[in-house]
């Protein structure tokens, strides 16, 4: 998230936590925030500059490969990189393929995506990057690739930085593995997703959905209403929508199915093990082969900075507990809100808005 910090007066000390803060106050600070206390917030800030490549840079040799990694890889102007989870399999340092290919168009490394591609595989068959399950391609597309830690550059200068306050509102959220609901920080980046998103769409004729929740079921309904001819598959491991009531989960059957939407409830899908990266094996071993698949589970929670000092208001999933007014029990002045607190509900910017509009007028 980006934050402008609020300046005005009755707002002085009311600091509001994204996962990674941008905090505007006369100057930009980019950092992480990697503890939190009941007085203080401490980020980790990154000050040192970034050695920048020349746009017209070969890349042929080694050195210069090192040195597009050293940009990729800066704190200020680089991609994200960070631990990474999908089905159930934890890595770190890991980075999106179609991410490392939208900073190199936008740093004017490569004019193509095509070309991008290219340089992505240079760095695959040169050991700087491994694909998550080892898979010998580079795509621009939501997959997860691994930095080699040998080749991570030296740690730029830091400093941790102290914010105290007299309210805190932390507002982290969720990240996902799907590009539908991806970390892309500003609305040039997540539409330059989206279209991307869509794009494999109409090129695809079947099409796997993994996750019935809100975001599944919604990306379900939208692909099949305005894609009417494409083949469509929704894997769930329970019903769809289990945290809606009975008649919510109900319409969304009868809404899908009518719609020729081919539902696998109360079973899960896992990659198939020494296949191709699109092709699914499910709990009764029927095998899927879509030509797109988008996962839409794998939900975790922005909330690795409370553990210092606050694990105990941590779930059993590591979302953040709160009472009916959205504080941290026992500590009246910390609020959590959105998707990173633990009410039992569809995750969903309606919700989160409502939580905000709460808790402010609380404040007041």
């Amino acid at each position: 998230g980006v934050l402008r910090a609020m300046m005005e007066p009755e707002f002085s000390k009311l600091v509001v936590i994204p996962h990674t803060a941008y905090i505007t106050k006369g100057d930009v600070i980019v950092g992480d925030i990697i503890d939190v206390t009941e007085k203080e917030v401490f980020v980790e800030i990154k000050t040192t500059a970034c050695h920048q490549l020349a746009q017209t840079e070969s890349f042929q040799s080694k050195t210069v490969l090192q040195e597009l990694v050293n940009g990729f890889t800066c704190p200020l102007n680089g991609i994200e990189i960070r631990e990474r989870q999908q089905f159930g399999k934890t890595v770190q340092h890991g980075l999106i393929g179609a991410e490392l290919i939208d900073w190199l168009m936008r740093m004017k490394h490569v004019e193509t995506r095509e070309k991008g591609v290219e340089l992505g595989t240079r760095l695959l068959e040169e050991g700087y990057i491994v694909h998550f399950k080892n898979l010998k391609v580079f795509e621009d597309a939501y997959e997860i690739y691994v930095l080699k830690t040998e080749k991570i550059p030296p740690k730029m200068s830091r400093q941790v930085q102290t914010i105290p306050f007299d309210y805190l509102i932390i507002s982290t959220g969720v990240f996902y593995p799907s590009r539908i609901k991806d970390a892309s920080v500003t609305q040039d980046m997540r539409f330059g997703v989206l279209e991307r998103e869509y794009q494999s769409i109409v090129e695809s004729r079947d099409i796997l959905i993994i996750g019935g929740g809100a975001v599944g079921v919604e990306l379900a309904g939208e692909i099949i209403t305005y894609f009417p001819d494409k083949k469509l598959t929704l894997v769930n491991s329970r019903n769809l929508l289990n945290k809606l009531p009975k008649t919510a989960q109900e319409y969304a059957v009868r809404f899908l199915e009518s719609r020729g939407v081919k539902l696998i409830l109360n079973q899960t899908a896992d990659y198939k093990t020494g296949a191709s990266d699109t092709t699914f094996i499910t709990t009764d071993g029927t095998e899927l082969n879509p030509d797109k698949a988008f996962l839409c589970i794998d939900m975790h929670p922005s909330s690795r900075f409370m553990r210092p000092h606050f694990s105990t208001h941590l779930d059993e999933k590591n979302y953040i507990t709160v009472n009916e007014y959205f504080q941290l029990p026992g500590f009246p002045h910390m609020y959590a809100v959105g998707d990173v607190c633990s009410l039992k509900e569809e995750k969903t910017a309606e919700r989160a808005k409502s939580h905000i509009t709460y808790v402010l007028k609380h404040l007041s």
